[in-house]
């Protein structure tokens, strides 16, 4: 009598036949963790053509909406438990002015940048849009501050 060649349908191990998958083996995680620095590579050494930074600027749009809306409706929630205490506060009203000035300065800096950038030098921006960007980034972390101090008047 002959013994009966497995066939190719069977499950090899155990773990397969429980319908669990099989390990990775080290030889294939080795090559998967090798391929990361190489797609880190490329992505950093592509050019920041046009259309890359249409990309990249509706991403940013996009999650820049996402975040204000979270904001404003959690700002909302909370300014509505006390309100007629905040209103006459100093630092809250101090608060609400530093974010118009953010918000006029970012839409100031996101008019500038889309009519103008095409001309700039590579990863280079005039000072008149870095001073804009410092201003708002300067005038958003003081309202951040400012938020954070309002739990405490």
């Amino acid at each position: 009598m002959r013994a009966h060649a497995p066939s190719q349908d069977a499950p090899e191990t155990e773990n397969e036949s429980r319908g669990e998958t099989p390990p990775v083996p080290p030889r294939r995680l080795a090559r998967i963790v090798g391929w990361v620095p190489r797609a880190w590579q490329f992505f950093i050494t592509q050019s920041f053509s046009s259309l890359t930074r249409r990309i990249v600027f509706l991403n940013v749009a996009g999650l820049l909406a996402l975040s204000i809306g979270i904001n404003f409706l959690s700002g909302s929630c909370l300014f509505t438990t006390q309100a007629a205490e905040y209103v006459v506060h100093t630092i809250f009203m101090v608060k609400m002015a530093l974010v118009v000035l953010g918000g006029i300065t970012a839409a100031i800096l996101q008019n500038i940048v889309a009519q103008e950038s095409a001309g700039w030098a590579p990863n280079v921006a005039p000072t008149k849009v870095q001073v804009i960007a410092w201003l708002s980034i300067i005038f958003w972390v003081t309202a951040i501050v400012c938020g954070r101090l309002t739990a405490y008047i």
